[in-house]
């Protein structure tokens, strides 16, 4: 009996076993397509990102610790270029404008809508590509169509501001000063940035795509930024992926990291101030003639030559945008516009230190007030990762530190500070300088009249 009651359950069991199979079936299945899914997406994925001829990500969020230092020099006023900050309410006037630019494009090249999409839409994945967030709320056609809307925009901008267009019809937006300032600012945004790839794609459809480096006008677009009006266009620009890189590309520097001729120091001790050094004995000088670089500062005997800086409105947006790429780009290593600002805050204190830089032809101040300029570039490496073995001028404060610490400097600098306050304190006007006079008279007066009396004894 206990035999069969065996056999029984054995067969129930197979039956049950099978009849589960029989409905797992389909759910093994739909796992499988599953599966395969994701190893489809996963094979395109590396495709995609691993390919050479792709970008790679280059255009970056700014992180947030930067982004509080001041908010409005990462964010556009005017226009939006890119994903990062398309569809901002305030925006939207110029997203109006960008379809008149291509009625204006087409009508330029000779050219249908569809084969002018059709570039766009074919350089979807390798746009995407090229930033550090997937944007999966894109779908194609709205990507594709903030490519084309970009990169012809960026067209136009170019070719109306260089002049270059024939007829001035639809150029009101760029003769506008403020709107001319407003976009000039949202063109330097490390967030508001398109590859490069694709304004040159619309460039070269031009009549005179082929006639007119597009880097030699992008070149002379940004002239009022930086030093660009005193450097050539580079030999290697079409390296570069983006604007903002352009910019950095260009201020580069020419020579190799200054590194300290003794081992170098855990701790990096930096420069004293223009004012301290200049009353330890530094002469302060313009460079005028060779290296144009922001980075051409020499120091030899006891002299400190450094190119002239124009500070204006967009000096801040222009170097927090470039150190902000700085510290994203895994590829730059020596942080070389990060070590100038550095640099920069150090040699200035106070109004003082800018007020002498002035007088000296170093900073050329269109923001007005000195307290504005001491307070920029006093904020302006806050919250940056800084590398003491990478900082460019490493020698360059050595040097300076150690004929700062010379005796006879150190003298030098006792003797300017005295009469610094003596002219501060007691020769500030005609009438204090009567007074002191007049004490010292009264002072000689009375000790040679004491040193009389004590002789006639």
């Amino acid at each position: 009996m206990n035999g069969q009651n065996s056999i029984s359950l054995g067969m129930e069991t197979k039956r049950i076993s099978s009849r589960v199979s029989v409905e797992d079936e389909p759910e093994d299945m739909v796992s499988e397509q599953v599966r395969q899914k994701f190893i489809s997406s996963i094979v395109q994925k590396l495709t995609l990102y691993s390919d050479p001829t792709t970008y790679g990500i280059c255009i970056y969020k700014v992180p947030d610790k930067l982004r509080k230092m001041n908010e409005e020099a990462y964010r556009p006023r005017l226009v939006s270029v890119g994903p990062f900050h398309q569809g901002r309410p305030h925006l939207q006037a110029m997203e109006r404008y960008k379809w008149r630019c291509v009625k204006k494009f087409l009508q330029r090249v000779n050219s249908d809508i569809a084969g002018v999409a059709r570039v766009a839409w074919e350089m979807e994945s390798s746009v995407r590509a090229s930033y550090g967030d997937t944007f999966d709320n894109f779908s194609s056609q709205a990507f594709s169509e903030m490519i084309m809307l970009d990169g012809i925009f960026i067209v136009e901008l170019l070719l109306e501001s260089s002049g270059l267009t024939k007829g001035r019809d639809g150029a009101v937006l760029f003769d506008n000063p403020w709107m001319r300032s407003d976009i000039l600012h949202d063109m330097m945004l490390l967030e508001n940035q398109l590859p490069i790839f694709v304004p040159l794609q619309y460039w070269l459809i031009t009549d005179i795509g082929t006639a007119i480096s597009f880097y030699d006008i992008i070149h002379t677009y940004f002239k009022s930024v930086g030093i660009m009006s005193r450097l050539a266009t580079r030999a290697e620009s079409d390296h570069t992926r983006h604007l903002v890189e352009f910019l950095e590309y260009c201020h580069r520097p020419s020579t190799p990291r200054e590194t300290p001729i003794r081992p170098f120091r855990e701790k990096l001790e930096h420069t004293r101030s223009a004012m301290e050094l200049h009353e330890a004995g530094v002469k302060f000088e313009r460079r005028r003639e060779g290296d144009n670089s922001l980075f051409a500062i020499n120091f030899a005997d006891g002299v400190l030559t450094l190119p002239q800086l124009t500070v204006n409105e967009w000096t801040e947006t222009f170097f927090r945008n470039l150190i902000a790429f700085e510290q994203c780009e895994r590829r730059i290593v020596t942080k070389a516009m990060t070590s100038y600002i550095i640099l920069m805050d150090s040699l200035i204190n106070t109004s003082h230190d800018v007020d002498l830089l002035i007088r000296c032809d170093i900073i050329k101040n269109f923001l007005g007030d000195y307290e504005q300029v001491t307070n920029l570039f006093n904020n302006l490496h806050k919250e940056t990762l800084t590398d003491n073995s990478n900082f460019y001028f490493a020698k360059l404060c050595e040097d300076l530190n150690e004929y700062s610490r010379d005796y006879l400097h150190q003298w030098k600098a006792a003797w300017f500070t005295w009469k610094r306050m003596l002219r501060h304190d007691y020769f500030s006007n005609p009438w204090s300088a009567i007074s002191v006079i007049a004490a010292v008279v009264l002072l000689i007066l009375t000790v040679t009249q004491t040193v009389c009396s004590i002789l006639q004894l």
